[in-house]
């Protein structure tokens, strides 16, 4: 027997039919850690007191729940998805791996180009990158608006920071992309007619015709590069493409 359940703060309420009965405990809110709302602003909201860590989410579309890590630093309850730092998991990967997440969200991983759509999809978004160097040095760059389309659009990328007064650091390396389809090495959605910068630049990504930004690129070791474009890229961290980042964390909340 299958019943449909609608998350409500922490109150479950059992509507009709779609999960397994079976399934109904893990939807309970024991503690409100485990209480299963759209994102990890929600959860923070709920819970001042909350830490940073791992937390179930169950953003308003029906679908399923998914784990998140999220950072409750002061202006916190930011959702991460994307974090590298040490080259243990490889990002040269398939479009089915980017739709649906790999890794491990306590260290490197990509929460899953579902799982973003499916957060960012109910309502306005911002997003905070945060990079680090070679010599441990920070930068940092805070977008207004951020979200990316369904498969339908290719996770077609939306970005901007129109109205901001804390963009940050870091200079300005994703509006280059906006409204670009994401590609990987076996799905070509750029602009470029000279072949597939996802393989080009062993990454997978939201490239137009080139790129400032690959976040997604090959873990190097961090600093110089000899090879032009083929490691983990942000071009206005150090004024170049040959440059490649020791750490980076992408992550999302609902805009203020």
């Amino acid at each position: 027997m299958y019943s449909r359940i609608i998350i409500i703060g922490c109150m479950m309420v059992v509507l009709g039919s779609s999960l397994p009965m079976g399934d109904h405990e893990s939807l309970v809110c024991p503690s409100r850690k485990k209480c299963l709302i759209r994102d990890c602003g929600e959860i923070l909201e709920n819970d001042p007191s909350a830490q940073s860590g791992d937390y179930l989410i169950l953003p308003h579309d029906g679908k399923p729940e998914f784990m998140v890590y999220c950072d409750m630093r002061e202006d916190g309850g930011w959702t991460v998805i994307q974090r590298r730092e040490d080259g243990s998991v490889n990002f040269y990967r398939n479009w089915a791996d980017y739709k649906d997440g790999f890794g491990n969200v306590n260290s490197e991983f990509w929460l899953g180009n579902e799982q973003i759509n499916r957060i960012t999809f109910d309502g306005d978004y911002e997003i905070l990158i945060e990079l680090t160097g070679h010599l441990n040095t920070m930068q940092y760059r805070r977008y207004s608006h951020f979200r990316i389309g369904t498969e339908q659009s290719n996770y077609t990328l939306t970005i901007s920071d129109e109205g901001t007064g804390f963009r940050g650091n870091a200079g300005d390396a994703m509006t280059f992309h906006n409204n670009q389809q994401f590609s990987t090495y076996d799905r070509d959605n750029d602009k470029s007619s000279f072949g597939n910068g996802a393989v080009s630049y062993k990454g997978a990504w939201w490239f137009k015709n080139g790129y400032h930004s690959n976040l997604n690129g090959p873990y190097q070791t961090p600093g110089p590069i000899s090879v032009f474009s083929r490691g983990i890229v942000w071009y206005h961290f150090t004024g170049t493409h040959r440059y490649s980042l020791k750490k980076t964390v992408m992550m999302v909340k609902r805009a203020p």
